[in-house]
């Protein structure tokens, strides 16, 4: 992929990301460690034909919280900007997340999308999703979605028939609810150092 660019980073940087003309951005956030105060992430798109992939990894446990706002700002033509969300929520975790999708005059021909999907792992975890879309131009894509789900038993039940024991199974079905993106990345050595993190993070969870 020409001009590609992938940053892999477990920090939100208090500055604004640029993304320039012509580029594609990656961008993977990996988050298994909360905090407490709304944390805001601004991508803004100064540049026509500039694109950005954004996937956050979010494993809950404890009483760990994760307030997260992304800002998603376009001042030009042709800009794309998808942004996907995966949350394992364990225990009393929760994800309060705000997406904002900015598009501004003369921002035609311009494509965002929000994802955001969570995994309920306990009963006592939270998840939260709010999408706000500012548009003031025509001739633009802008949309969202949200699921909330649970481990699909049917899925436990089968992998158990296979002789995996039923917390592996579950394990193993987690994780591939959180990895199901990583097929995008075009790098193989960064795709298998997320699932590492992914499996490290995931020992020693508890499951219902």
């Amino acid at each position: 992929m020409q001009n590609y660019k992938l940053i892999i980073t477990n920090k939100i940087p208090p500055k604004t990301i640029r993304v320039k003309r012509d580029q594609t951005l990656g961008y993977v956030l990996f988050l298994d460690k909360g905090w407490h105060e709304k944390q805001r992430l601004t991508f803004e798109f100064k540049e026509e034909n500039a694109t950005l992939h954004f996937l956050a990894i979010m494993i809950g446990k404890n009483k760990e919280k994760f307030p997260l706002e992304t800002v998603s700002v376009h001042k030009n033509r042709n800009t794309r900007a998808y942004y996907t969300l995966k949350s394992a929520l364990f225990d009393e975790s929760e994800v309060d997340y705000t997406g904002n999708l900015k598009i501004e005059k003369n921002s035609h021909s311009t494509d965002c999308y929000l994802a955001h999907h969570t995994l309920m792992l306990s009963k006592n975890a939270k998840t939260n999703s709010v999408p706000c879309l500012e548009i003031e131009t025509d001739d633009v894509k802008a949309g969202h979605a949200a699921t909330i789900g649970n481990i699909d038993e049917e899925l436990t039940f089968y992998l158990e028939s296979r002789g995996l024991d039923k917390k592996s199974a579950k394990i193993l079905l987690i994780k591939n609810f959180l990895e199901s993106e990583l097929k995008h990345i075009p790098d193989e050595k960064s795709q298998k150092s997320l699932i590492e993190k992914i499996e490290k993070s995931l020992k020693g969870v508890k499951i219902n």
